[in-house]
């Protein structure tokens, strides 16, 4: 029995005797099990105090004080993965964690739930163990975990040093067949980071004003970067050596993002600026190819996507729209309508063999699209303020998408079924998001850049998040 005396009582059912009291929990007990370790009949105990006791019910001692949670623990119940009995509790900081009994050692943390997490318990489906939560949020969540758990595995954890500058724009690059971190940020400056210890390789200085866009771009064999800033120019650097290689002339106004884009087999560069323009570029040459003209405010993204087979391109635009560009013949295609304030962002995913966009907006949704169709499939509904940024991200093989938003919140979702699937809440407002290697999700932010790993065990199911 568990009690608001911060005690846990033990009983005679039968008698209805009171037989132990055990005392060490310092605020009310709100969850109680019974867990079997190595042939022994334990009690693990849930309480406000935001710790989780062993205790044996035989003595009356207390074995182990398990403390990680932010805040009141509101439920525990025992689960078994792999032969090795562990235990999942739900918080009150609107979290699920499991972790070993044995060691005391958290395991794993599951975000997605945006409130108290009350309930916890195994469920079998299809002859898998699978955890369920349910919340005041009103969803019940299903989760899948990993069946590998001897090292610790976060969802959503900061793991990477931060640094003070805000971060505009974030990408992948490969140096020398290692994949390392690039940012650009206000202050006009572009570094390069390595993943593994969060330390800052080298820097490349050159622009006169804020950078706002990054990505790698192929050229001789190797990866470049190209950087979009508001002194109205592109720049190509090279990222081992930290040194500009070409200054692209031509944009009126601020050139907000950039991306490689493969023309009849030739890598070539496309920049969205704020004169309303998109523009396409030789790298290795600098010069000006393609000016592609339609959006009636500033263009603030732009990405490569296939739509029918052909390599196309994308953009995203303050005038509420999304256009879709043939880059050789600078035609506009298509024009993708939905959004009801500016759109921030855009990006391409591959899910499953569907070629799909994404956009990120003002109007504080993300949005999924099928390009071939020209049909919007999933309005994402979660964010509370302007959404920065959107990306894909490829975990296990399974198809992501990640958004970042002003409200100091990543969420991440399935972009097939168009249901959340976690929630990283960080201090800070957020503009960028990119993956780097295979579950490494880098951020960035008016405080710097966080990286998050993010491995499958995620939600596999949720009542919440889209319409469409």
């Amino acid at each position: 029995m568990v009690t608001a005396d911060k005690t846990v009582r033990i009983w005679d059912p039968a008698t209805g005797d009171g037989l132990k009291v055990l005392y060490g929990h310092e605020d009310s007990v709100w969850g109680v099990c019974a867990i079997n370790l190595g042939g022994r009949e334990l009690l693990a105990t849930a309480s406000d105090d935001k710790t989780v006791r062993i205790w044996d019910p035989a003595s009356g001692d207390e074995l182990k004080v398990l403390q990680s949670h932010g805040n009141g623990v509101r439920a525990v119940c025992p689960l078994s993965i792999a032969g090795r009995q562990l235990l999942a509790t739900g918080g009150e900081d609107h979290t699920v964690r499991i972790w070993d009994p044995v060691t005391g050692l958290e395991r794993i943390v599951l975000h997605g739930h945006e409130s108290w997490v009350h309930a916890v318990c195994t469920v079998n489906v299809a002859g898998k163990q699978l955890v369920a939560s349910a919340s005041t949020d009103h969803t019940i969540r299903l989760w899948d975990l990993p069946a590998d758990i001897e090292h610790p595995v976060v969802y959503g954890d900061q793991i990477e040093n931060r640094h003070e500058n805000w971060i505009n724009a974030v990408c992948a690059v490969d140096v020398a067949g290692r994949q390392l971190v690039a940012s650009a940020d206000l202050h006009a400056t572009v570094r390069i980071w390595d993943p593994d210890t969060g330390s800052e390789l080298r820097s490349m200085r050159g622009h006169q004003s804020r950078v706002g866009g990054i990505c790698a771009v192929g050229a001789t064999g190797r990866q470049l970067l190209a950087t979009a800033s508001g002194d109205n120019t592109v720049r190509i650097w090279d990222p081992q050596t930290a040194i500009q290689k070409t200054v692209l002339h031509g944009h009126r106004d601020w050139v907000n993002d950039v991306c490689a884009l493969d023309v009849a087999g030739q890598q070539l560069l496309a920049s969205a600026s704020d004169d309303k323009t998109v523009r396409i570029w030789d790298p290795q040459t600098g010069t000006e190819l393609k000016v592609l003209r339609g959006h009636q405010e500033s263009v603030r993204g732009v990405c490569a996507v296939t739509v029918k087979g052909q390599h196309q391109l994308a953009t995203a635009s303050d005038d509420k729209t999304v256009r879709i560009w043939d880059p050789q013949t600078g035609t506009e295609e298509q024009v993708l309508r939905g959004h009801l304030g500016g759109v921030n962002d855009v990006c391409a995913l591959d899910a499953t063999g569907r070629h799909l966009l994404a956009t990120a907006s003002w109007d504080e949704t993300v949005r999924v699209w099928d390009p071939d169709a020209g049909s919007e499939l999933w309005v994402l509904r979660g964010h509370r303020h302007r959404v920065g940024c959107v990306c894909a991200m490829y975990v296990g093989g399974q198809p992501l998408l990640v958004s970042a938003s002003e409200d100091r919140t990543v969420r991440i979702w399935d972009p097939l079924t168009g249901y959340a699937l976690a929630l990283i809440r960080t201090a800070e407002i957020l503009d960028a998001c990119a993956q780097i290697d295979s579950k490494l999700l880098a951020v960035g932010g008016i405080a710097g850049l966080y990286g998050f790993e993010v491995l499958i065990g995620a939600v596999l199911d949720s009542h919440q998040g889209r319409s469409g």
